[in-house]
């Protein structure tokens, strides 16, 4: 077995053994198989959100440690609608980008990412 990374951080597998034939090794036919990393990760969309949420909880995290009362109430209350703002923005994009989709299996993905997000 080999292993390299291929175009696009892909990790790709060389090995003699055939997928199909599981109990057999066909040593003069190589068969290549791609590993990939986690793409969501790396989709633009998520990283906005991911960023963004990074942002909303560090300030939370100030706001628990600084605040008392009623303004820390209304400010976890602006938080909140903060948050679900951004997640309501991120699924907007996804789902835009699932309908404008030339691949079947990229508009799953994200349509599926959208359901995520809207049970969130």
């Amino acid at each position: 077995m080999y292993f390299d990374w291929g175009p696009g951080e892909m990790l790709v597998c060389e090995t003699s053994f055939n997928k199909k034939e599981k109990s057999e090794m066909v040593p003069s036919c190589p068969f290549i198989y791609i590993i990939r990393k986690d793409v969501d990760v790396y989709s633009q969309i998520l990283r906005k959100l991911f960023n963004e949420s990074h942002g909303i909880f560090l300030g939370l995290q100030r706001i628990d440690e600084e605040l008392t009362g009623k303004s820390r109430k209304s400010q976890l209350v602006r938080v909140s609608k903060n948050y679900r703002s951004v997640i309501r923005a991120c699924m907007e994009e996804m789902h835009q980008v699932a309908i404008a989709a030339k691949d079947p299996a990229n508009g799953r993905q994200f349509s599926s990412q959208v359901s995520i997000l809207s049970a969130m």
